[in-house]
């Protein structure tokens, strides 16, 4: 979500590290599977038409697990 709790759809996740990407779903959520186990970057970043600003955040992966979730990305 924005500021305001708006979804922002076609904000992109990505594993960089292991050429790994999806865009955010309309309710904000995002899956990417395949995620190679241990401590990853996630890179969030917004649709150029909001700035195209972007941060990363280091997360911890379980063997067989998937990232996704709904980040809050209102500090974008």
């Amino acid at each position: 979500p924005d500021a305001t709790q708006t979804a922002v759809v076609g904000a992109t996740m990505a594993v960089v590290a292991q050429n790994l990407s999806t865009k955010k779903a309309a309710d904000g959520s995002y899956d990417i599977e395949n995620v190679a186990p241990g401590n990853v970057s996630v890179t969030i970043t917004m649709p150029a038409s909001l700035g195209g600003s972007s941060a990363t955040f280091i997360v911890s992966v379980q063997p067989g697990a998937t990232v996704g979730g709904i980040p809050n990305t209102s500090s974008l």
